[in-house]
């Protein structure tokens, strides 16, 4: 089963970025839900 990504990520992610902050998406070991195995990862860089 293979989920789609929200049409909200990729302008949160820009919006974000512009802010100041490191962005990715990353893989996780757990699916929740089903097929859903990547988080997005905020950073603030001091």
């Amino acid at each position: 089963m293979m989920l789609q990504v929200s049409p909200y990520v990729q302008p949160l992610i820009e919006e974000l970025k512009s802010e100041g902050f490191v962005v990715s998406v990353e893989k996780v070991a757990y699916e929740l839900p089903r097929g859903g195995n990547e988080m997005l990862r905020i950073q603030k860089l001091a």
